[in-house]
């Protein structure tokens, strides 16, 4: 019997989702929100370092993983994993310039 394809499901790499959100800000505006230490607590938690690349990082409340690749006002990505879970996620965060459109 074949297995029955669940929305967002991949074929190898488990699921994948996507969201965009459109600013009114130049996107070197919202990287620099972002990856702040302010900002990298609404997304991500608190941290005691800023992020660099191959760097592993823990969260105050346990979140862990390792960022594998920082294109710096394009994208970050990273492993990510919540505390008690078995899973590792992976996570792609992409900046882009819009030109203006929404």
């Amino acid at each position: 019997m074949a297995k029955t394809k669940v929305v967002g499901e991949t074929k190898d790499a488990g699921f994948q989702f996507g969201l965009r959100k459109t600013f009114h800000i130049s996107f070197e505006e919202v990287w620099n929100v972002l990856f702040s230490l302010n900002g990298l607590k609404m997304w991500l938690g608190s941290l005691d370092t800023e992020l660099s690349e191959k760097q592993v990082y823990k969260t105050k409340d346990g979140i862990e993983g390792e960022i594998r690749l920082i294109k710096v006002h394009s994208h970050i990505r990273l492993t990510w994993k919540k505390k008690g879970w078995d899973n590792v996620s992976q996570l792609q965060v992409r900046v882009m310039n819009t030109d203006g459109r929404q």
